[in-house]
């Protein structure tokens, strides 16, 4: 019984039903749970901590993916490009103690010169990349919902695709606390994967985002393909996409990577999904292997945050020779009130550029 199938609805089962009825009946304790604990924050009964750079969090309001990982490596990019020394904090979400997770080895592979500083207390955190690397802004991942630490700007991903979390809280469905949290604490909302709905649909959430919660998106993102690489980092020519591959992933949208595999022309797709921040084995590579074998797939097509997890495992050459990755990048776009890259990229430096002036001496 497949979850996101279960919280959905596609699945119509009667265990399905019993299971989903279960779920909302502890999606109250839930509620109730974060509810308090921002009340708590809110009172100041508990403490949020200031540290002397600049904090900028990236998060979302759901569970799964909503494309943090490629926007914290854009946001970086950018500060790196206007000469700030940035430093990525993360808790390492299933990942090992001081070394992060999936996520953390795609982003220390695409900013080589940025710290990433792995640590479950983000305050603790973010001290240690001040002392230890110099640096002079801080960039929160995965921090929406991290209120021990206080930012400066909260940025809040919302995935077109799924927008609402099927308008449930855990475990009932994706959110993770009541969306009008977003009117109260986020200073910029961006509409992710906007390439894989239609125009109707962007302009549907944006409605109800500024109906509900008094608010519009401020911007829009798409995800572009750059290709298709091997291990050798050499882009598979167009032909060779017509060819049969198996599809394997361990995301947290794993229908947005399957999106993402049409558009990009794959023909006759066998898949495989496994749950988010999945840790392969050898073993288990070498079945997908068989199974794409017997499917008469050309390829093990798999995502980047995937594919970094392959370079810990020892594999057979010739295994490691039939896995590829879809590469993709993030790309801010004009939504219909004109904003776009370049005025996120103001309001990003008007947040950095007046803690500056606040704290003279960082």
């Amino acid at each position: 019984m497949e979850y996101r199938k279960v919280i959905s609805g596609e699945d119509k089962s009667i265990a399905a039903a019993i299971v989903r009825l279960f779920l909302l009946l502890l999606s109250g304790p839930y509620r109730l749970a974060v509810g308090f604990r921002n009340l708590a924050y809110d009172k100041g009964w508990l403490k949020s901590h200031k540290l002397s750079v600049p904090v900028i969090s990236v998060g979302n309001i759901t569970a799964g993916g909503t494309g943090k990982t490629p926007f914290v490596i854009w946001l970086c990019r950018f500060l790196l490009e206007e000469g700030f020394k940035p430093a990525i904090l993360t808790r390492g979400y299933k990942g090992k103690p001081g070394v992060g997770n999936d996520e953390t080895l795609l982003v220390q592979q695409a900013l080589p010169d940025v710290p990433i500083v792995v640590h479950s207390d983000r305050v603790a955190g973010g001290r240690e990349a001040i002392e230890e690397h110099q640096v002079d802004v801080l960039v929160l991942d995965d921090g929406f919902q991290h209120r021990k630490l206080e930012r400066d700007h909260d940025i809040v991903l919302i995935d077109a695709t799924c927008p609402f979390g099927h308008e449930k809280v855990l475990p009932g469905g994706y959110l993770r606390e009541d969306p009008e949290e977003l009117r109260r604490r986020a200073h910029t909302i961006i509409l992710s994967r906007c390439e894989q709905v239609s125009p109707d649909r962007i302009t549907e959430i944006e409605k109800k985002l500024a109906g509900v919660l008094h608010l519009k998106p401020n911007y829009r993102c798409e995800f572009v393909i750059r290709g298709v690489s091997n291990q050798a980092g050499e882009k598979l020519a167009k032909s060779e996409l017509s060819a049969r591959f198996y599809a394997f992933s361990g995301i947290g949208n794993p229908g947005s990577f399957m999106k993402t595999i049409e558009h990009m022309g794959f023909t006759d797709v066998c898949h495989k999904f496994f749950p988010d921040h999945h840790i392969y084995s050898v073993a288990q590579v070498a079945d997908l292997l068989k199974q794409a074998d017997r499917a008469g797939a050309k390829w093990l097509v798999t995502t980047e945050k995937d594919w970094v997890k392959m370079d810990r495992l020892d594999l057979d050459p010739d295994v490691r020779a039939k896995i590829v990755r879809v590469q993709i990048e993030l790309r801010i776009i004009e939504n219909d009130q004109g904003l776009g890259e370049q005025d996120f990229k103001e309001t990003i430096l008007g947040v950095c550029r007046k803690q500056d002036v606040m704290n003279p001496s960082t």
